[in-house]
């Protein structure tokens, strides 16, 4: 019972599926059609669990994590060789069965003799049936053995690549670390001289900026107040013409009125 809890999920669907096949050819499918076919595809079925199960090991193996892979990849080695056991047992059962029934049929027969052809034609018959088993059997083992050579093959591949890999990234990490380290102090000293410099630049190009700026506003400032001076010296001059305008316009007022009188007296000395 122990060896039979440590079947996994898959070993028993595969079990399962195989009896379940192997009890249909025994029952209402068999016939002597069923005898040719039913072995090659039992034996087919279990290479191809084989296969199955050394994929489904292959498939969950971390090269990372070996040891927590061996017994996944013993789960599918147990998917392999359970599946292989049980197509092979079920074609040599149903062979079997007919091999029996043929050499009981011969012998209960009352109108046919058992000769000694008879005898060695099922001899050869049953020659025949174990050689195919047999050469079926020879192929199933040796596809088991290649598939485990080359799990054997990757797995070394996959543990090298796996070393050489962990290598290569701790010396990486490892200088790494390093150039950060001393190199990291390095660079931010320099960077910040750089900008320091930079600064200083800017700033002298600013104070420049602003000491032509004054003396521009300077300059301004003086021209304005030169030009006010001038506004307001043409100011007291404009009040002066225009004082003498007044005073010239009076006279020529009074010269008006004067004339005004003497053109009406002369009018009069006319009429």
């Amino acid at each position: 019972m122990g060896l039979l809890s440590d079947l996994s999920n898959i070993t028993w669907a595969l079990i399962t599926v195989m009896v379940v096949l192997i009890l249909y050819f025994h029952g209402p499918s068999y016939s002597v059609q069923t005898v040719r076919t039913a072995p090659s595809i039992l034996t087919s079925f279990g290479i191809f669990g084989t296969f199955l199960g050394i994929a489904f090991g292959l498939m969950q193996f971390d090269s990372a994590n070996i040891e927590s892979s061996v017994p996944v990849m013993i789960d599918g080695l147990g998917v392999a060789v359970w599946s292989s056991v049980v197509g092979i047992l079920g074609a040599l059962s149903i062979r079997l069965r007919h091999a029996i029934n043929s050499v009981r049929g011969a012998a209960k027969s009352e109108t046919q003799q058992v000769t000694i052809a008879d005898l060695n034609n099922a001899i050869l018959s049953l020659n025949e049936s174990m050689q195919g088993l047999r050469n079926e059997s020879r192929d199933s083992a040796s596809s088991l053995l290649q598939s485990n050579q080359t799990y054997q093959t990757q797995m070394v591949e996959s543990n090298t690549a796996a070393l050489t890999d962990a290598i290569s990234t701790l010396m990486t990490e490892f200088n790494s670390r390093i150039e950060v380290q001393y190199g990291e102090n390095f660079g931010k000293f320099n960077e910040s001289l750089g900008r320091l410099l930079e600064w200083q630049t800017t700033y002298s190009e600013q104070l420049d900026s602003m000491l032509q700026a004054q003396e521009s506003s300077k300059e301004v400032m003086l021209q304005a107040g030169r030009s006010y001076e001038q506004m307001i010296d043409h100011s007291r001059e404009f009040n002066q013409v225009a004082a003498s305008l007044g005073e010239m316009l009076k006279g020529l007022e009074q010269q008006t009125r004067n004339l005004e009188g003497y053109l009406s007296g002369l009018s009069g000395l006319v009429g």
